[in-house]
């Protein structure tokens, strides 16, 4: 439980709250809030990701290059 980024959660739980309050006065009909939704979101998602990522083993091997496609194989 050491590694928790806590600032990064904040961050997360901090954004959720502002998107959906901002999705609450959207449905209320005003025009204006769907900026500050689509950013809080937007925060929302990347860092999500960036949590998840930070939780995948060093040895996961996603950041591989691409392997190089043959004469046989088809795109």
């Amino acid at each position: 439980m050491g590694n928790v980024l806590w600032k990064s959660v904040a961050t997360v739980v901090g954004a959720a709250a502002v998107a959906l309050v901002m999705l609450w006065v959207v449905l209320r009909g005003r025009a204006w809030a769907w900026i500050p939704f689509i950013i809080a979101f937007g925060i929302f998602v990347r860092e999500l990701r960036y949590l998840q990522r930070r939780r995948r083993p060093p040895d996961a091997r996603f950041d591989e290059p691409r392997r190089e496609r043959g004469p046989d194989r088809r795109a």
